[in-house]
């Protein structure tokens, strides 16, 4: 007897097989022909950095001091950052001898920034770089405005063996600073701002940091060696170490010498390459500045002069930085950072941007 039906359903079902066969052979093959040019596409050729060195590139071009420039080029930079400063004082004022009242005192100072710095490559491992700052500074309190050029500062920094593709890069580095701004031990107090540290110094350190696709990390240790600023003649109010009445603790004398701490400092971080023209880094910073000695004299009531020496504190310096970097339709990149304090004596906030001026390739 004859079936027609399920022999129609016979061959609608092996139509349905063949044409699901054909059609996952031709699925395979598309997928296999697409995996194959995204793979194409994303293997390096030969006239291609490869990824890590190209988050590698990006990385040094954000960080200055662990960057190096090619033998003869050349690249200059302005770096526009404002700070702010709040400090609240509590001061005793003690009434009939008999009991003391507290006064509590604000002050804010702010700081505008333009530093202009200049690298250039002296070989192809071997860096020197030259930094000019120039400051707007203003004080609440004192209703000061103070505009003059800080502090000049000249950089090397030094690759002492070439890099290699998967290992810790390092690079050495030191940094003479001039005392060319106003020095805080010079300046006539509550007249002028100072724009310096108000000696001289000189810093050794070194620099390292390794790829971890994408990522980056890196970090620095350094010392830095602060000199005496002496032949000083500034007028100040000075506290005595000593058990005396509190009416006879201050003292009004001439600062003539400044020994100031070293300081040593470390330095780690990561930063993250987004994509191949930006990256976001957050890092940490703490110094720690030894006891800085301050010696200054005074007249007594019986015209001698008498020399006393005052002692600081260590002091400790805690900070967090994020920065956000990125290459712009020139391929020049990019700064745009947030300095926070972790420790107290630091600004409350600093934001800066760093903008390309000129560069030049070497030859």
């Amino acid at each position: 007897m004859n079936y027609p039906f399920n022999n129609f359903s016979l061959i609608i079902s092996i139509f349905i097989l063949v044409s699901f066969i054909s059609l996952s052979a031709s699925a395979d093959d598309t997928y296999n022909s697409e995996k194959k040019s995204v793979k194409e596409a994303l293997a390096p050729n030969e006239d291609d950095e490869s990824r890590e060195e190209k988050i590698k590139d990006l990385f040094t071009k954000t960080k200055d001091n662990y960057s190096l420039l090619t033998k003869r080029s050349s690249i200059s930079t302005v770096d526009f950052q404002y700070s702010y400063f709040a400090s609240f004082q509590s001061t005793a004022i003690l009434v009939d001898d008999r009991f003391s009242m507290s006064d509590l005192r604000s002050d804010s100072e702010r700081e505008m920034a333009t530093i202009f710095s200049f690298d250039h490559g002296i070989a192809n491992n071997f860096t020197i770089g030259f930094s000019v700052p120039l400051y707007l500074k203003n004080s609440e309190s004192q209703t000061i405005t103070e505009a003059d050029n800080g502090d000049t500062l000249v950089s090397l920094r030094w690759q002492p063996r070439p890099g290699v593709s998967g290992e810790l890069t390092t690079l050495m580095y030191m940094a003479y600073s001039f005392a060319s701004g106003l020095s805080p031990f010079e300046i006539e107090l509550g007249e002028e701002l100072s724009t310096g540290q108000g000696y001289p110094s000189l810093g050794i350190g070194l620099s390292f940091h390794k790829v971890f696709d994408p990522l980056v990390g890196f970090g620095s240790v350094s010392y830095t060696k602060n000199f005496n600023a002496d032949e000083l003649e500034q007028s100040r109010l000075f506290f005595l170490d000593a058990d005396l009445p509190i009416e006879e603790l201050t003292k009004d004398g001439v600062l003539r010498e400044v020994n100031p701490g070293d300081t040593i400092a470390a330095s780690f971080g990561i930063s993250y390459a987004v994509t191949y023209d930006f990256t976001f880094t957050m890092q940490y910073q703490h110094s720690i500045t030894d006891r800085s000695t301050l010696t200054w004299d005074y007249v007594s009531e019986v015209d001698e002069t008498i020399t006393e020496s005052t002692e600081s504190q260590i002091f400790d310096s805690g900070t967090i930085k994020f920065t956000a970097g990125w290459k712009g339709e020139d391929n020049k990149f990019r700064n745009l950072h947030v300095i926070l304090p972790v420790t107290e004596g630091q600004p409350d906030i600093i934001i800066g941007i760093t903008l390309p001026l000129f560069s030049a390739a070497g030859g």
